[in-house]
Order: structure tokens, then C-alpha cells, then sequence
């Protein structure tokens, strides 16, 4: 039985967000944005939301993400290519989805990847699309902008874990947000320093690099597990 993708409680309720918007900001093109597999995404162990800075192409003005994520996930489970950025966010997800518990050279990459996209969320600071490279300036106006509808998403989809795609991401939420951040210091070897943030007393907000992060594949899986580990060691209550 197929099912909409925007039949599911929470896309719903995040569809109503997007319509009183749209109401009050007539004549934007939002991206839409939410969970490809409301039911995975309940169901899994931990409820993780991508948190991204925008779509970043204008031919993307009337892009349905969630449709593009489906037909995404769907190659990868049958093994077959998918995007690079997409391939890493769902790698990351199924890493923190099974504490990481696998050795990467086991891993069959596009399934895996997969596995991950079909249980997370999505969503951008800004719902409009922009050019083919980032502007910053113009991402922090739109972020401070739709503060209101980017953190009422985050309320609805209630995620344990806000794994932010790259430091400006996380720079902007937590200021926004007015969260405190808390480095890693040097506790994650010879890479960047990272931080972490709490937000609403439960969910982890981590400082990562952007999901399209050139790079090898298993370098930064085996990177966010070391950072994954170290913030749930500084904050065992979390329960993760």
C-alpha cells in the first residue's frame, strides 16, 4: 500500500506551519521540509533531525525535498548510487541509529545510507531557495527571519539528536536559540575542536560538518563517532 508522504501526523501538523506562513509572507517559495518515513522515523531509537542551512539552488524554487529524499532512499535500498551529501547524512544517522557498533568496511554504503535517510528529519534555517554557493549574510537574515518557523518544525518533530550541517549552521541556532555551547576541547584528537548544546533539556545539538563535506567517507563516520561518544559521555543523563 503507498502511502502520501504528507499524510502522516507531523507532516501535517509541519504542513500547517507552512501554510499560515505562507499566509502571512504571500508570494515566497518555501521548500518544504519534514520526514521521508513518518513511521521509521517514530519508531527508530533515536529521533534525529538534520538541520541544514538552505536548499541551495534556485532551480530548486518549487523543489518537494521530501519526494527527492523518497527516490533517494528507494535507489539506496536497492544498492544503487545516490547523491554524495545524501549518502553521508544517512551514513551519520545510521551511525548514531546503531552506536556505531559496526566496523565501516562491513557497511554496504548505499543501503546503510538508506537505513539512515528513511529515520530522519529535515529542515534549513532558511525555506527559501538560494543560489548554487551559499551567502552567508543572506542565510543569517533569513534565518533570524524564520526563527519562528524553523524552531516551531524542530517543537513538532521533538528530535533527540540536531545534528547541524556544518559550523555556521550551528553558530546561528545556537544564537538564535540562545543555547550555550559546550566544546569538545581536544577530545576528539587531531580534528577541528567541535561543541555540542542542549536544547529543551533533552536533545543533543551537535556541531558537525556539512553533510556535502568532501571527504573521505569512512574518515568522517569514524570522526562524528568519536564526537558522538565524547557528548554522551559529558551528558550521560541524556539517556541516548
Amino acid at each position: 500500500m503507498t502511502c502520501n508522504l504528507y499524510d502522516g501526523k507531523i507532516n501535517q501538523s509541519l504542513k500547517q506551519q507552512y501554510s499560515k506562513w505562507g499566509k502571512v509572507h504571500p508570494g515566497l517559495k518555501l521548500v518544504r521540509h519534514g520526514l521521508v518515513d513518518e513511521q521509521a522515523f517514530e519508531s527508530a531509537k533515536v529521533r534525529i533531525v538534520l538541520l541544514g542551512k538552505e536548499v541551495n539552488s534556485m532551480e530548486y524554487s518549487d523543489f518537494d525535498l521530501l519526494k527527492f529524499l523518497k527516490g533517494e532512499l528507494e535507489k539506496g535500498d536497492e544498492g544503487k548510487n545516490i547523491k554524495r551529501a545524501d549518502i553521508q547524512a544517512g551514513l551519520w544517522a545510521y551511525g548514531i541509529l546503531t552506536d556505531f557498533n559496526e566496523d565501516f568496511s562491513s557497511l554496504n554504503i548505499n543501503k546503510c545510507a538508506a537505513f539512515g535517510l528513511r529515520r530522519i528529519g529535515w529542515t534549513n534555517l532558511s525555506k527559501i531557495a538560494g543560489g548554487g554557493k551559499a551567502d552567508s549574510k543572506s542565510i543569517s537574515e533569513r534565518a533570524k527571519s524564520e526563527k519562528a518557523l524553523w524552531s516551531e518544525e524542530l517543537r513538532i518533530m521533538k528530535p533527540r539528536v540536531i545534528l547541524c550541517s556544518g559550523e555556521h549552521t550551528y553558530n546561528l541556532m545556537t544564537k538564535l536559540l540562545d543555547l550555550k555551547r559546550k566544546p569538545l576541547l581536544d577530545k576528539t584528537s587531531q580534528h577541528r575542536k567541535f561543541s555540542y548544546s542542549i536544547w529543551r533539556y533533552k536533545c543533543l545539538c551537535i556541531d558537525y560538518y556539512h553533510h556535502a563535506a568532501r571527504g573521505d567517507y569512512k574518515k568522517l563516520y569514524e570522526i562524528l563517532k568519536e564526537v558522538f561518544i565524547e557528548c554522551k559521555r559529558c551528558e550521560p543523563t541524556l539517556r541516548l
